[in-house]
């Protein structure tokens, strides 16, 4: 399963406005989620070596099989 970047319900490290809201406080700003990518997505294919304590990745436009093969045999 893929990770997106989406909001999520639940609990925020924000404090959050109501009925025990600080009056002195100003109001959070509104967290606004981007659902849309007009340009499209970058895949990130990445593998940890670790005998050489390395981190290699490529940086791709489509994910499919055979981009994933060709970084396995990378």
């Amino acid at each position: 399963m893929p990770l997106n970047l989406q909001s999520q319900p639940g609990r925020q490290w924000i404090e959050c406005g109501g009925k025990h809201k600080d009056p002195d406080r100003e109001p959070r700003p509104r967290r606004r989620v981007t659902y849309t990518r007009p340009h499209g997505v970058r895949h990130l294919f990445a593998a940890y070596d670790l005998d050489r304590d390395r981190l290699y990745g490529h940086i791709k436009p489509k994910k499919n099989r055979n981009r994933f093969l060709q970084f396995c045999r990378y």
